[in-house]
């Protein structure tokens, strides 16, 4: 069978299993990638029966080595210019291994080439979150005489506000809107009430009734976009992608995902319970919202530094003919030492 005809296969059986719609579009995404790759290689592959681990492996090796967001243009690549993160190789192998499962268990091939895949080591990045002067800068840029910039305002509010997934943010309707909460679809077709604050809903009101623009009256999506009609996932991206621009943001790469893992900080450093925002979040797990508390944990522990670091416990004086002399403010012994 055709490796491009298998794909499209099993991706109607995941749909057709009301998998996540953001995992079926990712799924098709990375697996339309592989097709692609084995379809340019010298001995062109284009059936699944053909496909051997060593052209997985080869092919992990490549996407190790391509530059981030070089193959979807609407995402624009991080301003450092780093390659895939290995939580990114992670999902390819992933995709991979579940849709050549998916073909053993079909009987459309008798072996499995992915038993021996394994996922690409790489360092671990921690996960960026936005400064309170970058959320102020983002906010200020959108005009809010307009009715895209009031749009956009309060999309990025909300996106600050209530950590929602991008496609949670995109399936809204005007129905879930709730004057303290809104009622969200997420992963597994789950329900969930998400808070919004008394500010947000302020100037969700005011979108929904002065500025959102609607194609018909049969256009029920909460956020719209210059037609009229639901605004997509990669329609937010776009929009976030030009207010970090217009901002001038260029220490970090902002995505509608940050602002959840803003979201996430901020809630954790207010002092709020792990369990409570694993619920916020619509996570499955507790284990899965630890992930959160990676940035959290590196910014409490670099704000004691100033307080226990060793240096601070040094009078260090002006070098004198290229020697520096310290002085030890407390001293064990209680008897001045120099060194």
């Amino acid at each position: 069978m055709e490796i491009v005809k298998a794909i499209e296969g099993f991706l109607i059986d995941w749909k057709l299993r009301r998998r996540a719609e953001g995992t079926v579009r990712v799924y098709r995404s990375h697996l339309m990638t592989l097709a692609q790759w084995l379809a340019e290689q010298e001995e062109g592959v284009s059936q699944v029966e053909d496909v051997s681990i060593l052209h997985l492996r080869a092919f992990m090796v490549a996407q190790q080595n391509r530059p981030a967001g070089s193959i979807n243009p609407r995402r624009p690549a991080a301003p450092d210019g780093h390659t895939l993160t290995a939580s990114t190789l992670g999902a390819y192998v992933k995709a991979i291994k579940v849709f050549f499962g998916w073909l053993v268990e079909e009987e459309i091939i008798g072996r499995n080439p992915t038993l021996r895949l394994a996922k690409p080591a790489g360092g671990k990045r921690l996960r960026q979150s936005l400064p309170h002067k970058h959320v102020e800068a983002l906010l200020n840029v959108c005009d809010t005489s307009t009715s895209l910039g009031f749009r956009n305002f309060v999309l990025t509010l909300m996106l600050l506000d209530t950590g929602l997934r991008v496609s949670e943010l995109c399936g809204l309707r005007l129905d879930n809107v709730h004057e303290q909460y809104v009622k969200v679809l997420g992963k597994g077709k789950k329900e969930r009430e998400v808070g919004i604050s008394p500010a947000t809903t302020q100037h969700l009101w005011k979108y929904i009734h002065q500025y959102r623009a609607a194609a018909d009256e049969g256009i029920a999506a909460l956020f719209t976009n210059v037609a009229g009609k639901r605004l997509t996932s990669s329609g937010v991206y776009q929009v976030v992608h030009r207010i970090r621009e217009a901002a001038g943001v260029t220490d970090i790469n902002v995505t509608p995902h940050t602002f959840r893992h803003t979201f996430s900080r901020v809630w954790l450093e207010s002092g709020g319970d792990v369990m409570s925002l694993s619920r916020v979040l619509g996570h499955s797990s507790v284990k899965v919202t630890e992930i959160y508390l990676e940035d959290f944990q590196s910014r409490q522990a670099r704000s004691q530094h100033a307080k226990f670091s060793p240096v601070n416990g040094l009078r260090i004086r002006q070098p004198r003919r290229g020697a520096t002399r310290h002085r030890l403010l407390i001293e064990p012994s209680g008897d001045a030492t120099e060194s």
